[in-house]
C-alpha cells in the first residue's frame, strides 16, 4: 500500500494538469476536473405493425385508385379478398372520371387470371351482361373455362330475352334440374325434344301442350311463351281419317299415322284463358283478335267480355279504344257498362245506356269528365246544347267550366260561334269568364294549330290576361303557326309579367332564327344573364349573331365574351371575326379562345385554320399567339391539318416580330 500510493504521488506530480488538479485539491487553487457521465443510448423504436391485405384494399378503395385497388383484390397473396363482400364494393363504386365503372376493372382482373371466377363471382358478373345482351360473351367465357357451370348461373342465362334459355339448358340438365330443364325445352318451343322427354317415362304417352303452357306462365310469364305458341301454331293438322271404316288396312295406317303424331295444339280458347290467367293480357289479345279478323269463331262471347273488362281494369285507355274500334262485337253490353261504372268510366256507362234524364243529370257531376259532357252536348240540338253549355257556365265550377270550354270548342261549328261569345264574354276583370274565355281560345288553338291569326289573338288574349306560363307554352310548341315577325313585336312591347320573364321572346326567336332581334331585346331590358343562359343551355349556334348583334348594339366587348362563353366550336371563326372587328382587347380574345383545347381540334380538322384566317384577314394574327402557343404546347399529332395551320401561324408571327 505504501508502495502504491508513493508511485501514484510521483505521477501526479510529473502530469501539469495533474500537479495542478491536486494544488487545488491541496488548497493551492487548482482545480481538479469532473469527468461527464456517458449519456444512456437511445431505446430502439417499436416497428409499425404491417398492414393486412384488406387494410391495403380499403386504403386503395378509399383513394379511388380503382385499377391498383382490382388487381390488389383479384391477385393478393391470400386470395382471402375474393368475397361477395369485394364484389359489392366494387358495384357500389362509381368512377368519378367517367371512365369504366369499378366493377368491370374488377372483374376484368379476375378473367385476366388462369384460375377463372369463383361461383360467386361468375353470377355477379353474369347478371348485368345478360342484361345488356351479351350472352354470346359469356357462352364464349363458359366454354373457355372462366366461368363455372352452375343452377344459379344458368337462373341468371335465361332471364336472356333471346337464347337464354337454349344456354341454360345443359347447365340445368348438369345439375339435374329437370324440372327447369323441362322449361326452357317450352320456351324454346322445341316441341320434338319434349315429345322425346314424355316417351321416356311412358313410351305411348304424350305432352299436354296446355299443361306446359300453363307450368312455363307460372314460372317465366305469359310474355315468354311465344316460341311455344309459334311451335304450336306449325303443327301439322292430325291425320284424317279413312274414309272407309271397314277398310281394315286404312284404319290400321291411320292408328299407326295417329300414334306417331304429335299431340294436335289446344283449342284457341282455353291458350287465350291460359294466358289470361297468368297476366299475358297483350298475347291474349292477340291472339284473340287476330282469331276474330278470321272470323273462326273460336272465341266466345264471354271470353271476349272477359278480354275487354281485363283491358280496362289493366289500361283505361287502351280498354276505351277497344271499345270505340268495336274490337270484341260479342261482348256482353250490360257486363261491360257494369265494369265501365265500377272503374269510374262514365261516359262509356252512358254511351251503353243512352238516356236523356240520366245525360242531363249527369253532365254537370264532377264525376263525369270532359268527353262525356261533349259526347251528350252534341247528341242535342243546337236550343238544347247551348242551354247546356250555359248551364256549365252558370255551375260556376272549374270541372264545368272546362266541360263547357270543350264542348264549344268541339261544336262551335253547330252552336255559333257568335252565341258561344256571348256565353263566354267577361262581364269583369279576373272573372271566371275571363278564364274561360282564354280556354276556349287555347282549345281552338290545339284544335287548329295552323291557324296563325288565331293563335295572334291568343298571344295577346294571354299578354293581356299576364298568363305568362301559358305564352312560353304556346311560343315553344312547334305544332302551332303562328306569324314571327308579329309575335316578337308584341312580346316585345308587351308589358307587365309578360315584359318581365324572356322565356316567350326565346321561344320565338329560337325558333325563327331571330337571333339578332333576340339579343338587342334583351340588351334593352337588361336581361342578359338570360341571353347568356340561352346561348350556353340552348342553341350554341346562336353565339355568332348574338355576339354581332350586341357589338352592333354597343355592347361592350368584354360583356359580349361573357355573354358567348365557352365558345361554340363551329361558331368560333364567326365571333372571332365579330370580336376583332369590335377592336377586342388581347386578353378578352385570350379568355374567349382559351376553351377551344385540343379536344375540339381534334374533332374539327379545320378549326385552327378558319381561326387563323378569321384574324389573318383582319391583320390581328399575334392576338392568336398565346392560344397558339398553348396547343402548340399540347402536342398535336404531326401531318394533322390543324397542327401544320398552328405551326405555320407560329412562324408567320416570328417572321412579322
Amino acid at each position: 500500500s505504501a508502495w502504491l500510493c508513493s508511485c501514484a504521488s510521483a505521477w501526479l506530480c510529473s502530469c501539469p494538469s495533474s500537479a495542478g488538479a491536486a494544488g487545488a485539491a491541496g488548497g493551492e487553487g487548482v482545480a481538479v476536473k469532473k469527468k461527464k457521465k456517458p449519456k444512456p443510448p437511445p431505446r430502439p423504436k417499436t416497428p409499425p405493425r404491417p398492414k393486412t391485405d384488406a387494410e391495403k384494399f380499403a386504403a386503395l378503395m378509399e383513394a379511388e385508385e380503382w385499377e391498383k385497388a382490382a388487381h390488389f383484390a383479384a391477385t393478393s397473396p391470400s386470395q382471402e379478398l375474393r368475397t361477395r363482400e369485394t364484389v359489392v364494393a366494387f358495384q357500389a363504386a362509381k368512377a368519378t372520371d367517367g371512365g369504366k365503372p369499378p366493377v368491370l376493372r374488377y372483374f376484368g382482373a379476375l378473367l385476366a387470371l388462369k384460375g377463372g371466377l369463383t361461383h360467386d363471382e361468375g353470377v355477379a358478373l353474369a347478371t348485368p351482361m345478360v342484361a345488356q345482351g351479351q350472352l354470346p360473351l359469356l357462352q364464349r367465357w363458359i366454354g373457355e373455362g372462366r366461368l363455372r357451370p352452375s343452377e344459379q348461373l344458368a337462373d341468371v342465362l335465361c332471364d336472356a330475352e333471346r337464347g337464354g334459355p337454349a344456354a341454360a339448358l345443359p347447365m340445368y340438365r348438369e345439375a339435374g334440374v329437370d324440372e327447369k330443364a323441362t322449361l326452357c325445352l317450352v320456351e324454346t318451343g322445341d316441341l320434338e325434344a319434349l315429345r322425346e322427354e314424355s316417351r321416356k317415362e311412358d313410351p305411348a304417352s304424350k305432352p299436354d301442350w296446355l299443361a306446359l303452357l300453363g307450368r312455363l306462365c307460372a314460372a317465366r310469364g305469359a310474355r315468354r311463351a311465344r316460341p311455344l305458341l309459334d311451335a304450336l301454331y306449325a303443327l301439322p293438322p292430325p291425320p284424317t281419317p279413312p274414309d272407309d271404316p271397314t277398310d281394315a288396312l286404312e284404319v290400321a295406317s291411320y292408328n299407326i299415322e295417329l300414334a306417331h303424331a304429335p299431340p294436335p295444339m289446344p283449342p284457341l280458347e282455353a291458350i287465350v284463358g291460359t294466358l289470361l290467367d297468368h297476366g299475358g293480357l297483350p298475347l291474349a289479345t292477340e291472339l284473340a283478335t287476330n282469331s276474330l279478323e278470321l272470323g273462326s269463331g273460336e272465341i266466345s262471347g264471354g271470353l271476349q267480355t272477359r278480354l275487354l273488362a281485363a283491358h280496362l281494369a289493366e289500361d283505361r285507355a287502351a280498354g276505351e279504344k277497344l271499345l270505340d274500334a268495336d274490337t270484341f262485337p260479342e261482348a256482353d253490353p250490360q257486363a261491360t257498362a257494369q265494369t265501365c261504372e265500377e272503374l269510374g268510366l262514365y261516359a262509356r256507362a252512358i254511351r251503353l245506356h243512352p238516356s236523356a234524364d240520366e245525360v242531363g243529370r249527369l253532365i254537370c257531376e264532377s264525376a263525369v269528365d270532359v268527353s262525356t259532357a261533349v259526347e251528350a252536348i252534341g247528341r242535342m240540338g243546337p236550343p238544347q246544347g247551348l242551354a247546356a253549355v250555359g248551364r256549365l257556365v252558370d255551375t260556376d265550377t272549374p270541372e264545368a267550366a272546362a266541360k263547357a270550354v270543350a264542348a264549344a270548342i268541339a261544336l262551335h261549328g253547330t252552336l255559333g260561334h257568335s252565341e258561344l261569345a256571348s256565353l263566354f264574354r267577361p262581364k269583369e276583370a279576373g272573372d271566371n269568364r275571363e278564364r274561360a274565355l282564354l280556354d276556349y281560345l287555347r282549345a281552338r288553338v290545339a284544335a287548329a294549330g295552323d291557324d296563325a291569326a288565331l293563335t295572334f289573338e291568343y298571344l295577346g288574349a294571354c299578354c293581356a290576361a299576364g298568363q305568362v306560363d301559358e305564352l312560353e307554352r304556346v311560343t315553344r310548341d312547334r305544332s302551332i303557326a303562328y306569324d314571327a315577325v308579329q309575335a316578337c313585336t308584341l312580346l316585345r312591347e308587351a308589358g307587365g309579367a309578360a315584359g318581365k320573364d324572356p322565356r316567350p321572346l326565346i321561344n320565338v326567336c329560337d325558333r325563327h332564327n331571330l337571333f339578332g332581334e333576340l339579343a338587342t331585346a334583351l340588351l334593352a331590358r337588361r336581361q342578359l344573364r338570360h341571353l347568356m343562359l340561352y346561348v350556353r343551355s340552348v342553341n350554341r349556334a346562336a353565339s355568332a349573331p348574338v355576339c354581332a348583334a350586341l357589338l352592333e348594339a354597343g355592347c361592350e366587348a368584354a360583356r359580349v365574351a361573357e355573354v358567348v362563353s365557352p365558345l361554340h366550336a363551329p361558331s368560333a371563326p364567326a365571333v372571332l371575326g365579330s370580336m376583332l372587328d369590335a377592336e377586342c382587347q388581347a386578353d378578352v380574345v385570350a379568355s374567349l379562345l382559351e376553351p377551344l383545347d385540343g379536344t375540339h381540334l381534334a374533332q374539327d380538322d379545320s378549326l385552327a385554320a378558319s381561326l387563323i384566317e378569321a384574324a389573318a384577314g383582319r391583320n390581328k394574327l399575334p392576338l392568336l399567339k398565346p392560344w397558339l402557343d398553348a396547343r402548340k404546347a399540347e402536342g398535336l399529332p404531326p401531318g394533322a391539318p390543324n397542327s401544320e395551320a398552328i405551326e405555320g401561324a407560329i412562324k408567320q408571327i416570328k417572321k412579322w416580330w
